[in-house]
């Protein structure tokens, strides 16, 4: 399965890309694109919504990291809205589940 990004906004035009599929290697550089948009646009809050992310890899990872990291040194945040229970299993094994802002539709700030 490939990769799939969708682009929305919720109110106050805060940008939602909807991730589904797969996060690998060979992927990756889709999303980073996508974000590399919305930063070069001037957005710094960005909302990744995982709930359809069937698999993620090391480099899924790598990639949300450097997201987050990018965001953080420009003022801002990364949230990653409803991930899938796949995606929450490697962020809780890999300890990194407490590095990002896990948020619902309803909490987006």
């Amino acid at each position: 399965m490939s990769l799939s990004i969708n682009l929305k906004y919720f109110p106050k035009e805060l940008p939602v890309l909807e991730v589904s599929g797969e996060l690998e290697v060979s992927s990756t550089q889709r999303l980073e694109q996508a974000v590399e948009s919305l930063m070069q646009e001037g957005y710094t809050q960005i909302v990744l919504s995982m709930e359809d992310v069937d698999y993620i890899d090391s480099s899924g990872l790598r990639l949300l990291l450097e997201i987050r990291r990018k965001l953080m040194d420009s003022g801002g945040k990364l949230h990653v809205m409803n991930p899938s229970p796949r995606v929450l299993r490697v962020l809780s094994i890999t300890r990194l589940l407490n590095s990002f802002s896990i948020v619902s539709k309803d909490s987006i700030p």
